[in-house]
């Protein structure tokens, strides 16, 4: 079903009705958090805080794992008081790519985060590190005489929010363990996190790439996976630009999709049709997914933004 005439707050429903009985695939939350997600353990006054964040300007795949999971949705300071969308020519109704739009925070804190921790066992590549200090932080947190031991698991995962653990994958048994777990699901949501979806709508050339800076040694392991696609010369981005592997990439991830869903759709649409006018429709529908302002209101704060505790 193509979905092209819908607005934002009936996709945000739309997604919320394809996942109210049965939550996102484990993989999938595990790629979109190690794309665009933080696992934290945090020193506040009394003790520590822990938890999981995702941010995004679209809220639909943040809505999805709150109505599943629990956690609060905040806004990002000043990032949040944008309600005018830009346009680059009103006459042909592109956005403007440098608009600025608002953004948004999933915050499961340790109240909340058992289940979802739970769920994502054995589904992590990225942070798996992180989630391992998470889990094990989550079974003493309110334990007595377990001080040093909750000062120990919050000094690892801050060592590892700092650095890439990457970059000699090839030489450690636990990485080629957590690079078996790829498979579609994590794909797509990495893809969904640090996708893209290209269009020139002058060359009418297009790609699919994802980006990986911290951890290139990830989307070789992609490419791999796949068979087909390649990582830039920079190493930083791995895409695909043969019409037959973009449109194979589709099939293979568009049913897990959230983010991107609709321009997966639209990009799929404009590789298969030679239609100029359908193909300008198609471009105008990635453009608006990739730089419409949202702007949400259910936000789980105050008036003057801060947080909930």
């Amino acid at each position: 079903m193509l979905l092209y005439t819908m607005n934002i707050e009936n996709d945000n429903q739309f997604h919320l009705d394809r996942f109210k009985h049965v939550p996102p695939h484990p993989s999938y939350i595990a790629g979109f958090i190690d794309g665009d997600g933080c696992i934290f353990i945090r020193k506040i006054r009394n003790g520590h805080q822990s938890g999981l964040s995702i941010t995004q300007c679209r809220t639909n795949v943040l809505q999805v794992l709150r109505y599943h999971f629990g956690g609060s949705i905040t806004s990002s300071g000043k990032r949040n008081d944008k309600t005018v969308n830009t346009f680059v020519n009103m006459d042909n109704d592109c956005y403007d790519k440098c608009s600025v739009r608002n953004q948004y925070n999933l915050v499961i804190r340790n109240n909340e985060y058992q289940i979802i921790v739970e769920y994502l066992k054995d589904s992590f590549i990225v942070k798996e590190r992180q989630y391992k200090c998470l889990h094990d932080f989550n079974k003493i947190a309110n334990s007595q005489n377990k001080c040093e031991e909750r000062e120990q698991l919050y000094t690892l995962c801050s060592t590892y929010n700092k650095k890439c653990n990457y970059e000699n994958a090839n030489s450690c048994t636990n990485d080629t363990i957590w690079f078996s777990r790829l498979n579609n699901e994590y794909i797509a949501g990495l893809f969904d996190s640090e996708g893209c979806f290209y269009i020139n709508y002058n060359t009418c050339k297009f790609y699919i790439s994802i980006s990986q800076k911290n951890h290139p040694y990830l989307l070789r392991e992609i490419a791999r996976f796949l068979g087909y696609g390649m990582v830039s010369s920079d190493k930083l981005k791995f895409k695909i630009y043969k019409k037959s592997d973009c449109l194979k990439f589709i099939q293979l991830i568009k049913g897990h999709l959230i983010v991107k869903y609709r321009q997966a759709e639209a990009f799929e649409t404009y590789l298969e049709t030679s239609c100029p006018i359908v193909r300008d429709k198609m471009y105008k529908i990635c453009n608006k997914e990739k730089h419409e302002i949202e702007f949400f209101s259910e936000l789980n704060q105050n008036n003057k933004g801060k947080k909930c505790m």
